[in-house]
């Protein structure tokens, strides 16, 4: 029963990509979803395959969440913006890297390492030093990863 809705979720995933004409229509009354999971990837096919109405009827939620008292929610849209894999997302990642709460430290350092917006790399190599061990551990690897791909790009628009 664990798993079923992380099935869902990879089901929404999957639909958003094949009918994004359809994606507002499946995807919107989702938005509220009790599960997390199929929450999310309402959340990301909306932002990633709904075209305009699907970022408007995404974004003013998302950013409720990113502005949210709640840790738990600055953390959920943390992982929104991981799932949309989206350099341009940068600004909503800067407050998120700054959070004061641990865990939505770690989601935003997570999201970065899947967007590769290089601006953001000076940001997640900041969060080496961070307090906790868990973003410490987290930043770690996106941070090599994001410096080694710059680094190679680099190279390549050198040559």
């Amino acid at each position: 029963a664990e798993s079923e809705p992380a099935l869902r979720a990879q089901a929404l995933r999957t639909l958003a990509a094949l009918d994004p004409e359809g994606a507002i229509d499946h995807l919107e009354p989702l938005l509220s979803a009790p599960d997390e999971p199929v929450r999310r990837e309402a959340f990301v096919g909306l932002l990633r395959h709904g075209g305009i109405e699907g970022i408007l009827c995404a974004g003013e939620p998302l950013l409720a969440a990113i502005r949210s008292p709640d840790a738990e929610q600055r953390r959920f849209a943390a992982g929104v913006l991981e799932g949309t894999h989206s350099p341009g997302f940068a600004r909503a990642l800067t407050a998120l890297l700054a959070d004061p709460e641990a865990s939505v430290r770690s989601a935003a350092v997570r999201a970065v390492g899947v967007a590769q917006t290089p601006s953001m790399w000076p940001r997640t190599v900041g969060l080496l030093a961070d307090r906790v061990d868990d973003v410490r551990r987290t930043a770690g690897p996106k941070a090599l990863a994001n410096g080694v791909g710059l680094s190679r790009r680099g190279r390549r628009q050198a040559a």
